[in-house]
């Protein structure tokens, strides 16, 4: 199970980088008119796996910036990222995290976090599964931005 985390969460990374390897700062205030901004979305993303790696306690610093990207955080299309910074915690965390599922046992996938997800099961491998989805999904997003804002998708 862990070999799934793991390259779920390297994975990503990996696309992610490529997704936006022709992007500059100014292309992370790109979005559909109703859509986040895809800075908005890189800086949930980020968030979200500092969250997790707080969740294991680990040792990882989440600015205070980052609250503005917090699961119901108000939409704010003006929040600028720097893109350098994020894509560095982004891919860090993801190291992070990939390192904690080497230590993980069946017993710790086992474990409640106490995070209800749809079907009520709380355990750490059904939450882990979730989180790799809304990355994933996130991703795709900020690849259909930025085709529809004429930047190219992915080829």
């Amino acid at each position: 199970m862990k070999t799934r985390f793991i390259n779920a969460y390297r994975g990503n990374t990996f696309f992610l980088m490529n997704i936006l390897k022709d992007l500059k700062d100014e292309d992370m205030m790109l979005n559909t008119g109703e859509s986040n901004t895809i800075g908005w979305i890189l800086g949930h993303i980020t968030h979200s796996r500092g969250s997790l790696l707080k969740r294991f306690n680990k040792d990882v610093e989440i600015k205070e910036f980052e609250k503005n990207f917090e699961r119901g955080a108000v939409k704010n299309k003006d929040l600028k990222v720097n893109l350098a910074e994020t894509l560095k915690d982004f891919s860090s965390r993801g190291e992070m995290l990939a390192g904690t599922f080497e230590e993980f046992t069946d017993e710790d996938f086992n474990k409640d976090l106490g995070i209800p997800m749809p079907g009520g099961k709380s355990d750490a491998a059904t939450v882990l599964s979730f989180l790799t989805w809304h990355e994933t999904f996130h991703i795709g997003q900020i690849d259909l931005i930025k085709a529809a804002c004429g930047k190219g998708g992915i080829k």
